[in-house]
């Protein structure tokens, strides 16, 4: 897992591991997957915005960083 990664390599601080996992997993259904689903967002940059900031504000909930991380560098991690 991710986060599990990211506390072993101090990049994240120690946490509850399946509580930031459920608040992750929460977070991207409620702002991402629901407003697909309803197709209520028409072009690809009008869905990839919102994917985009809850994407930023999950890495930021478990990397204590206020900053923003780098969404590239996540490519290929899953």
């Amino acid at each position: 897992m991710i986060i599990e990664q990211g506390i072993r390599d101090s990049e994240f601080p120690a946490q509850d591991v399946q509580a930031s996992a459920a608040c992750i997993v929460g977070s991207l259904f409620e702002g991402v997957v629901g407003p697909l689903a309803s197709d209520s967002l028409s072009t690809d940059v009008e869905r990839q915005n919102p994917a985009k900031s809850i994407a930023g504000f999950c890495l930021r909930g478990v990397s204590g960083r206020i900053e923003s991380l780098p969404l590239d560098d996540l490519r290929g991690q899953a």
